[in-house]
């Protein structure tokens, strides 16, 4: 390929060379991010994913799911609000349930 076509091996490699940066780039992104202790204990939000509770929380995401009687194979990334209205319960009673779930977990682990 490239002896046949210099410029396609060119191409290849600035775009993996792009797509390596990127990912590279998130990463470096969130690892700022998540040791700013500002984004820590943030307070429970209806917009907030679950994954994004869990972490800000520093709490398995595994609790928040059981604590919400989803399936363990589950890993929603639909936001609290979502989840609610899935549930049919009201946002301030899942909030409320993670809340609680938190607490639970993390008095023994601190």
């Amino acid at each position: 390929m490239g002896r046949r076509s210099p410029l396609a091996l060119r191409i290849a490699f600035a775009l993996a060379l792009l797509v390596t940066l990127g990912f590279g780039l998130r990463l470096v992104a969130s690892l700022v991010y998540w040791s700013n202790p500002a984004n820590r204990d943030q307070p429970v939000e209806p917009w907030m994913p679950l994954g994004f509770v869990a972490r800000s929380w520093q709490v398995p995401p595994g609790v928040l799911v059981q604590a919400l009687g989803l399936s363990p194979d589950e890993r929603p990334r639909q936001t609290l609000e979502q989840i609610a209205r899935a549930q049919g319960q009201p946002v301030a009673e899942v909030v409320a349930t993670l809340e609680a779930a938190i607490h639970d977990w993390r008095a023994p682990h601190e």
